[in-house]
């Protein structure tokens, strides 16, 4: 009887998770976790003097030689950002330390920030506002074109970046140890719920996506690496887009 009333538990249990999108994601759940050297995703690198971005022993590297160095990359994933409701990002990313000596830049009455590199290089140093910090880069159009997430040593920051503009949309205090994260973010009933080490850091709503490239960077100077990122699309859209294929 134990053992009946236990199953019957677990396979209610199973149910409740194939029909919304997990909490914990590991790979218990499925294919959710995903080498960054799988070669069905292209991501971006970068190599300059200065800024460093590439792979080594099946990890994406991240390196900044410089105190207001932003070094990124970008990949598309296979989201319908516009029609698909509920979707999974996610990165694991360890290595990088923000310290405490971030200067936050301040703001216009209009709450807005111009990169001081938009006016002189394509790749725009689009979160100086918030030195020494790493996160993650959303609904990319280019590097002067994109929504983003900051995570420094005491605190968050959702920015927006139009033409080389940096809007500072959203922030607030956050705390974590160590040098190891997993930033996840959560799209779901319009919005964004933002968690690091299953932590929540932020809740937006009624954000509007057109784009499916995603990213992840650090900003100050630095090191980290990536082994992999988290991906997780609704049965719904996986039934769709099996479909659509036939």
């Amino acid at each position: 009887m134990k053992k009946l009333i236990i199953l019957s538990t677990f396979i209610a249990i199973a149910f409740v998770i194939s029909a919304s999108i997990p909490d914990e994601l590991t790979e218990e759940y499925g294919q959710t976790i995903f080498s960054v050297s799988d070669p069905e995703y292209e991501w971006s690198q970068i190599d300059t003097k200065q800024i460093k971005v590439g792979f080594k022993s099946q990890s994406l590297q991240f390196e900044s030689k410089q105190n207001n160095g932003f070094a990124y990359s970008v990949v598309e994933l296979p989201i319908n950002v516009e029609d698909n409701a509920e979707f999974l990002f996610g990165i694991n990313l360890k290595g990088f330390k923000p310290n405490d000596s971030s200067k936050e830049e301040k703001f216009s009455k209009e709450n807005k920030f111009i990169s001081k590199a938009a006016s002189k290089a394509e790749n725009v140093d689009a979160t100086n506002m918030i030195n020494s910090s790493f996160g993650m880069i959303f609904d990319y159009q280019d590097i002067r074109n994109y929504k983003g997430l900051a995570i420094s040593k005491k605190e968050y920051q959702y920015y927006m970046v139009k033409d080389g503009i940096v809007s500072m949309v959203k922030r607030g205090p956050v705390k974590y140890e160590g040098d190891i994260f997993k930033l996840i973010m959560r799209r779901e009933n319009g919005g964004i719920e933002f968690l690091l080490n299953g932590i929540e850091v932020c809740n937006l709503r009624k954000i509007k996506l057109t784009s499916s490239f995603f990213g992840v960077f650090i900003n100050g100077k630095g090191k980290a690496e990536m082994p992999s990122f988290i991906m997780y699309i609704s049965e719904q859209e996986d039934t769709e887009q099996s479909t659509s294929n036939t």
